[in-house]
């Protein structure tokens, strides 16, 4: 009766919670700040995109990196591009 669907309904929401909670942390821990909070930054050249390549980079060129608290502007002094295999 009432009791069994009352029982049904709290065990179907424990099990959607629990998923719930469980992609949510996957979530977090994906989050570009929970990456930023491991030691990594995200550096900027000065047009604003993101720097993937030290080959797009010029000797003197003022960065912009992006850490998990604050920010900080770098001037490159030397490039080493990964040459391609």
């Amino acid at each position: 009766g009432a009791r069994a669907l009352a029982r049904e309904a709290a065990r179907r929401h424990h099990r959607v919670r629990t998923r719930f909670d469980h992609l949510a942390e996957r979530l977090g821990t994906a989050s570009p700040l929970a990456i930023l909070e491991r030691g990594y930054a995200v550096v900027h050249a000065p047009d604003g995109s993101v720097v993937t390549d030290a080959g797009d980079l010029a000797v003197g060129e003022a960065l912009e990196i992006r850490l998990a608290r604050g920010r900080a502007t770098a001037e490159v002094t030397d490039v080493e591009p990964e040459e391609e295999p």
